[in-house]
């Protein structure tokens, strides 16, 4: 019953000083304390600091405006940044198949590739054209990692 009480009072308060801007401050000394501010709209000096907030509020808006855009870029950037990464360990996922064949005086031959039969006809074809032995250049000498 207070609080509607008192809703009521302030209401009626607000209403009837609607000509001039109104400020409520509670004052904590009493338990219901209204007190009343009224502002000279007829002063240079209410309007010339209205134009003062109104510029401060602009400047503001204008500053969060662009962090907004700073931000939303930023945003896009790292999902670009995102979709590329994604796509590089997609491809490292690809199982990539390698064999090599180590020959006594020509040195270690590499096949890579990502089927079986390609990584090691890679690795036969290195060891063929080093001019090594076709002893050495065989299928049963092929080794996987």
């Amino acid at each position: 019953m207070k609080k509607i009480i008192l809703n009521l009072l302030i209401l009626t308060i607000i209403s009837s000083n609607s000509y001039g801007a109104t400020t409520i401050k509670p004052n904590f000394d009493s338990i219901i304390s209204v007190e009343i501010i009224k502002e000279d709209k007829n002063n240079e000096a209410y309007y010339f600091n209205k134009l003062k907030e109104e510029r401060n509020l602009e400047k503001r808006m204008r500053i969060l405006e662009l962090a907004v855009i700073q931000l939303q870029e930023r945003v896009f950037g790292l999902n670009v940044e995102n979709q590329y990464l994604q796509t590089q360990l997609n491809e490292r996922k690809e199982k990539e198949y390698s064999f090599y064949i180590t020959t006594p005086f020509n040195g270690t031959h590499i096949g890579t590739a990502s089927t079986k039969a390609e990584a090691k006809g890679i690795a036969l074809q290195k060891c063929q054209e080093s001019g090594a032995s076709s002893v050495w250049c065989n299928e049963s000498n092929l080794k996987s990692d």
